[in-house]
C-alpha cells in the first residue's frame, strides 16, 4: 500500500485541507477523492512527490500525470 495525501483546493486554488489515505493503487485514491469534488473547485492526489491527479468538476476522471 502507498501513501498517498490528497488536497482540496478552494477558489483561489489555495490548498484548504488535506486527507491522508493508504490506498493500494493510484486509481483507488482517485476514487477516495473524487467525492470531495461536490465541496471543492478542486482535488489534488499526491504520493510523496509526485502529483498523481488533479480533479476538477467538469473533469472527475482526471487523467493520472506522468512523470510528475
Amino acid at each position: 500500500m502507498a501513501y498517498y495525501r490528497i488536497y482540496w483546493l478552494d477558489a483561489a486554488d489555495r490548498i484548504f485541507g488535506v486527507q491522508e489515505a493508504h490506498c493500494e493503487s493510484d486509481q483507488i485514491a482517485i476514487e477516495v477523492g473524487r467525492p470531495l469534488l461536490t465541496t471543492w473547485p478542486a482535488v489534488e492526489i499526491w504520493e510523496r512527490a509526485r502529483q498523481v491527479a488533479r480533479l476538477l468538476p467538469e473533469h472527475p476522471k482526471a487523467a493520472l500525470y506522468a512523470g510528475l
